[in-house]
């Protein structure tokens, strides 16, 4: 079996995944100084390091052969998409 410690890297993405929320929420509201391309990854950085923890210790052994190829992209994929505010899901007042 490969969990270790991997499961600490699961479970705290999951709580830096929702601290990176309520960083969002206060960006939206203007309730702080940081910038929204900032204020992305937040929660977008947690959340690549939560895909790519769940791959690593249940799906990359078990599944598939595309389904082991596609998460980790998508993981990778999910933290860079962030950077440009216009592609980001969070910054609804972008007009790109």
């Amino acid at each position: 079996m490969f969990y270790g410690y991997t499961h600490f890297f699961i479970f705290a993405a999951a709580g830096a995944f929702s601290a990176g929320i309520e960083v969002e929420i206060d960006v939206l509201t203007g309730d702080s100084e940081l910038h929204a391309p900032w204020s992305s990854f937040a929660s977008s950085i947690p959340l690549a390091v939560f895909l790519l923890g769940v791959w690593a210790v249940a799906i990359r052994c078990n599944a598939e052969r595309i389904v082991r190829t596609v998460l980790p992209w998508q993981g990778c994929w999910c933290s860079s998409t962030r950077c440009c505010p216009c592609r980001s899901v969070s910054s609804p007042w972008c007009s790109c």
